[in-house]
């Protein structure tokens, strides 16, 4: 270890004769020699250029004193005038009592040395070039010691300021602006020193009309403090505050998406209609809310808009929202520069789930107009060739029988044309109601149809039910299904009833004809329904529209005698 030691170590007796050296130790013996044959004598310098006397030695002054030294530096002149360093330990190894041998541990540190001074140097340089620096940044630079006091003042500064840098330094910086200490600068000066952490602060002065961005940096010997104008920036953010309130006002979704198809921002109705959080959006692709089907549709989008398309493009998709559902959605597509010929996308998104389902509501009710129609043209052929054919022989006759029937078959034209257009406008609530005794509602419905049958036909009425009701609807209703009831039977039995229990509260029409197969009660009631060849089967569409308007719960069954029981419930108990 002694002889593997990078460091020069010798060991002498106390009178001087060297014991043991290692040969790191020769070489700065050598050094030491070539030094003193250049210049004939030993000459070994302090660090503060004196020449160092034998008795200053470190070997001499362990001997003398009987203490070790430590780290004492000196250098020595060699030939070509270099300059070599040295820093050297020594050591006493005692024995009865006595300094016996003395232990000494040398090392060259000439470019140590070297490398100090060079540094040294950087750090003039530094503090000239920072000088200029703080000079020439169009940002405000100051410093202050640990009692507040202004110690350095930037050009800038003291433009910011108001004031020269002659009237700051050596001055508290709380006494030359004593408005500043209910700000947050003194809250951010005092926090900085006492964490010893830098403290960045923005805030309006008031007295320039300006944003400023603070950074104060602690040290032990007081603050440095830096100070840019951001009133541009502060303004912009402002504007964005602005432009994202707008948007967040705006009642359909807002995206963008930068030139890798990543969301960059959302509004809050987006982040509504996908279901995912504002930040499990940002950051991630787009396809995650539409697929990659979509997603490739809308790369084609942009790429066309990039080269020279529109400037806004108008695209149907679906959007899949976070719980799976998969939303209609229009999109308004555009594109927003980036620099280097790279664009962003964004897009204004709206959910069109309710405007489909008006169109579909639209071209169904379209579809039942002009279905409609064509069962008007149908079912008016029959009275109406009955009127033609009356009215002629009432012409030739005189017969007020004749007449008679041709008004039938006109109120009839009349009703059925009612009918349809009632069917026409869909289910809505009836508003006109009144109170209608049901009794009185079914001897009107049959009086009406009674003179148009030959066939054998008992109508039952027992109820004393009252409902709210038009009286017409009702009594169409009613007839409607006494036809019902007539035309799939030779002798029927009509029976008008109330139910009235726990579970429910409504009447009932019941017949004894062939009544309606299980498999069909669910179909009877749809528009263009009919066992009969001659049928247009509108009549159980009508009832069946007429209780909806009224909001009645409507069934068909098996009748006791084994025809049909049309039911109607749901209508209030006080009725």
């Amino acid at each position: 270890m002694f002889d593997a030691s990078p460091v020069a170590l010798s060991i002498r007796s106390a009178d001087g004769e060297i014991l043991q050296t290692n040969e790191r130790a020769g070489e700065l013996v050598e050094i030491v020699r070539d030094a003193d044959e250049a210049t004939n004598e030993t000459q070994i310098y302090a660090p503060d250029g004196e020449l160092l006397s034998e008795a200053e030695f470190p070997f001499n002054r362990v001997v003398e004193s009987g203490e070790a030294v430590y780290d004492v530096e000196f250098y020595v002149e060699g030939a070509a005038g270099e300059r070599r360093w040295f820093i050297v330990n020594a050591k006493p190894v005692y024995a009865d009592g006595r300094v016996a041998q003395v232990i000494s541990a040398g090392k060259d540190i000439t470019e140590v040395k070297r490398f100090q001074r060079e540094l040294e140097r950087q750090r003039d340089d530094l503090e000239r070039e920072l000088d200029e620096v703080f000079d020439r940044i169009d940002d405000g630079f100051y410093a202050l010691d640990e009692a507040w006091k202004f110690t350095y003042v930037n050009e800038r500064a003291e433009e910011l300021l108001g004031r020269d840098e002659s009237e700051l330094l050596g001055r508290v910086v709380w006494d030359v602006f004593p408005d500043t200490s209910e700000t947050m600068g003194y809250d951010a000066f005092h926090r900085a020193v006492e964490t010893q952490e830098r403290v960045t602060y923005e805030e309006h002065w008031a007295s320039l009309a300006r944003w400023f961005e603070v950074h104060v940096y602690p040290s032990e010997s007081g603050v440095s403090v830096y100070f840019r104008d951001v009133t541009e920036r502060k303004e912009r953010e402002q504007e964005l505050k602005r432009n994202e309130a707008m948007l967040e006002t705006v009642g359909d979704g807002v995206y963008a998406l930068d030139t890798d198809g990543r969301f960059v921002a959302v509004n809050q109705t987006y982040i509504d209609m996908t279901g995912y959080s504002r930040a499990e959006l940002l950051g991630s692709n787009g396809a995650m809310v539409t697929g990659e089907d979509t997603a490739n549709e809308l790369e084609r989008v942009q790429a066309n808009l990039e080269n020279g398309g529109d400037d806004v493009t108008t695209v149907e998709a679906t959007l899949e929202t976070a719980d799976g559902n998969r939303v209609p959605i229009e999109a308004r597509v555009s594109l927003f520069p980036l620099g280097d010929e790279q664009y962003g996308r964004a897009g204004v998104v709206r959910d069109v789930t309710e405007r489909r389902e008006r169109e579909r509501e639209i071209r169904k009710k379209n579809e039942r107009l002009e279905s409609f129609a064509s069962m008007l043209a149908h079912e008016l052929r029959n009275p109406l060739s009955i009127a033609q054919g009356y009215l002629g022989w009432a012409w030739e006759e005189q017969s007020e029988s004749a007449y008679e029937e041709v008004e039938r078959a006109h109120d009839r034209m009349e009703e059925m044309i009612d009918m349809l257009l009632f069917m026409a406008r869909g289910s809505a609530p009836v508003a006109n109601r009144e109170t209608v005794a049901l009794f009185d509602a079914a001897a009107a419905a049959w009086d009406a149809i009674d003179g148009e049958t030959t066939d054998e036909v008992t109508v039952e009425i027992v109820t004393d039910r009252v409902v709210q009701a038009e009286p017409t609807r009702i009594k169409q209703l009613l007839e409607n299904l006494f036809r019902n009831a007539i035309e799939h039977g030779d002798a029927v039995t009509i029976h008008v009833g109330d139910i009235a229990d726990d579970s429910a509260c409504g009447f009932y029409v019941a017949d004894d004809g062939q009544g309606v197969p299980e498999s069909k009660r669910e179909t009877v009631f749809e528009a263009g329904y009919t066992t009969q060849q001659d049928g247009i089967g509108l009549g159980l569409t009508f009832i069946a529209q007429i209780a909806e308007g009224y909001g009645w719960t409507y069934t068909v069954a098996e009748s006791e005698e084994g025809g049909a029981r049309f039911e109607f419930t749901g209508l209030d108990a006080n009725e």
